[in-house]
């Protein structure tokens, strides 16, 4: 089986309140349930009223060397972090940077304190016992590229970077959270809210991105550290953005470099996995690029093949891989993912990946970097921009746009008129307001009502009857500035897209918080001058790569054709029906989340 998860070491822990005490056997078993992945190390700390558990592996050289968790007079540590901005952090710390990433995190505490997630940058989960205050202060990283979920009562507060290991914990049952379920099977993730911290499970929350938490015998406080909505605009010329952009492009990809092994880039031709690998392909010459090709079998995807190789042609990278899905099982396949995100939700996409990891981990690459992130930031297409001038009132600016690109335009008003419909929503609306998702299912897909509805009636029927009629409750969230691109992404960037295979650290320099604010920073009219697709990567791009790369508009969206194909045509074969391959179809997200809720949840409905 291929095993899956969203970080490469895992930790858990019990802290207890008034007169109990947490037991050695109690963070055993915790581990025990985490550890089916191979760690190389496997420490526990108890020390009245806390017990820390951690199972590490050593994908940094910093690393080598580390024990977690680990113990000072006044504090204990646990996590799983890796700090980027070292250098930076070093003289103020006053460490050496190549000092290990765990020392770095608590020094920051012992300096900032209840702060020092604002001066962290890298992907970060962790918690830190105070032993003066009597108090826990836990920290996630900006995007939640890392992951943390606890559970918490009046005698105890359990966590763990996986759900499997808090129902260990024999006072925390397993129960479904109904909600939840009812909202991912009508209408998926994107009905949970930005912030949301839900999970399956009733009781178990998870550490929402970007925030941190406080945990004392009296209270449980969260506190939001990073909001993108209030970064104010730059005042620099183009020339100065696309300088300043290389530099940090540069940066995000270089300090994602450390690793004890060979590094691997997915490579599929386009953009984003393209500019990643010419920038690693500089520090690394015996770097690999791992290519998805297409199956033998005609499908209406576009061969990405030959601009890959272009690719490696001209930078030189001579470990080139190309990887089909011939031996790919996809009920297998999902049953994996399911069993790490420990149920249904938009991470199941990942699945498609699999061949890309199983080659990587063949090659011995501990860390794969990936070019996701882009489409969301550096390579945004003309559509965000038109989507900020509806949302924030100017619509006459936006038909002016739309008037000088009617391709986009046609686009837009013939196939997606529900999303402008829902700009408008989101301008007009100052806050949350509800629609019947019969509605919108009927907007983007019309399918007949009979082949939806046998998916997930036999999950809503008794939740219906409680009165929650999660069938028929989508929201929409009336954000503005930049919540509006960043609070879905903040949400779900890590469980829908980045789960990797244990033995292989994924890593998204795309996703560094240092170039994702700039970008945010800079005003719309410069970001995509006179609507231009893509504008500000191929900028980046321009003489790191060849001009045929650069100029490409011809990308078809499927950077994983062999395995989609598999899983359109097992679909076809369980239900009869013919799939859509392009546009939203919304009775294949609905087979899909009913293989997933039938891999792991059905016992507990």
């Amino acid at each position: 089986m291929v095993v899956f998860c969203v970080e490469v070491s895992s930790f858990c822990g019990v802290i207890c309140f008034g007169e109990n005490a947490v037991s050695i056997e109690c963070v055993g078993r915790m581990l025990d349930c985490l550890d089916y992945w191979g760690p190389e190390s496997r420490h526990v700390i108890v020390n009245y009223p806390v017990g820390m558990g951690h199972l590490m592996r050593r994908d940094v050289p910093e690393s080598t060397q580390e024990i977690v968790p680990f113990e000072t007079d006044n504090l204990i540590f646990v996590g799983d972090c890796r700090i980027d901005n070292r250098e930076e952090l070093a003289e103020t710390l006053e460490l050496y940077p190549i000092d290990r990433d765990s020392l770095f995190v608590i020094k920051a505490y012992q300096k900032w304190g209840d702060r020092c997630c604002e001066k962290l940058i890298g992907d970060f989960s962790f918690v830190i016992w105070d032993k003066l205050l009597h108090q826990a202060f836990c920290g996630r990283d900006h995007i939640g590229i890392k992951p943390f979920y606890y559970y918490q009562n009046p005698s105890f507060f359990a966590f763990s970077t996986e759900i499997k290991a808090l129902f260990c914990v024999s006072e925390i049952q397993k129960k479904s959270n109904r909600r939840y379920l009812a909202d991912v099977l009508t209408c998926g993730v994107a009905c949970s809210q930005p912030y949301s911290d839900d999970t399956l499970f009733d009781g178990v929350v998870q550490l929402t991105p970007g925030h941190s938490l406080m945990v004392s015998v009296d209270r449980v406080s969260k506190y939001r550290y990073w909001r993108p909505e209030k970064l104010g605009l730059l005042n620099l010329s183009d020339e100065e953005i696309t300088r300043e952009l290389k530099h940090l492009v540069s940066q995000a990809v270089t300090c994602r470099l450390r690793s004890v092994g060979p590094i691997a880039c997915e490579l599929s031709g386009g953009l984003d996995s393209s500019l990643v690998t010419a920038i690693a392909a500089q520090t690394r010459p015996d770097l690999h690029a791992i290519t998805h090709v297409p199956p033998k079998e005609p499908t209406p995807f576009l061969d990405e093949t030959p601009f890959a190789v272009e690719v490696c042609h001209f930078l030189g990278v001579e470990n080139c891989h190309y990887v089909d899905a011939s031996d790919y099982d996809p009920e297998q396949s999902l049953k994996s993912v399911v069993h790490s995100l420990e149920g249904p939700n938009g991470g199941i996409s990942v699945m498609y990946k699999e061949p890309i990891w199983k080659k990587a981990k063949s090659l011995n690459c501990g860390v794969v970097l990936s070019g996701f992130g882009g489409d969301e930031c550096l390579s945004a297409s003309a559509s965000v921009y038109l989507k900020e001038l509806a949302t924030t009132g100017r619509w006459i600016q936006l038909f002016r746009r739309l008037k000088s690109l009617p391709q986009l335009a046609k686009l837009i008003f013939k196939t997606q008129f529900p999303v402008l419909m829902n700009w408008y929503l989101e301008w007009k609306v100052p806050h949350s307001i509800k629609i019947p998702t019969s509605k919108i299912l009927s907007m983007y897909s019309k399918p007949p009502q009979g082949d939806f509805e046998p998916f997930i009636n036999s999950y809503l029927s008794d939740i219906n009857a409680i009165g929650l009629k999660g069938s028929t409750a989508f929201l929409i969230q009336g954000l503005t500035g930049a919540d509006q691109r960043w609070g879905h992404h903040l949400r779900g960037s890590i469980n829908a897209h980045s789960v990797a295979i244990k033995d292989v650290n994924y890593r998204f320099p795309l996703l560094d918080i240092r170039l994702i604010e700039f970008i945010l920073r800079i005003p719309p009219s410069q970001r995509h001058p006179s609507g231009s697709h893509r504008y500000l990567i191929r900028q980046v791009m321009k003489g790191l790569l060849p001009d045929s790369i650069v100029s490409r508009r011809d990308k078809a969206g499927m950077i994983f054709p062999s395995t989609y194909y598999r899983w359109q045509k097992y679909y076809e074969i369980e239900t009869g029906i013919q799939p859509s391959h392009l546009g939203p179809d919304l009775r294949y997200r609905a087979f899909l989340f009913d293989k997933a809720c039938r891999a792991v949840a059905y016992d507990i409905v």
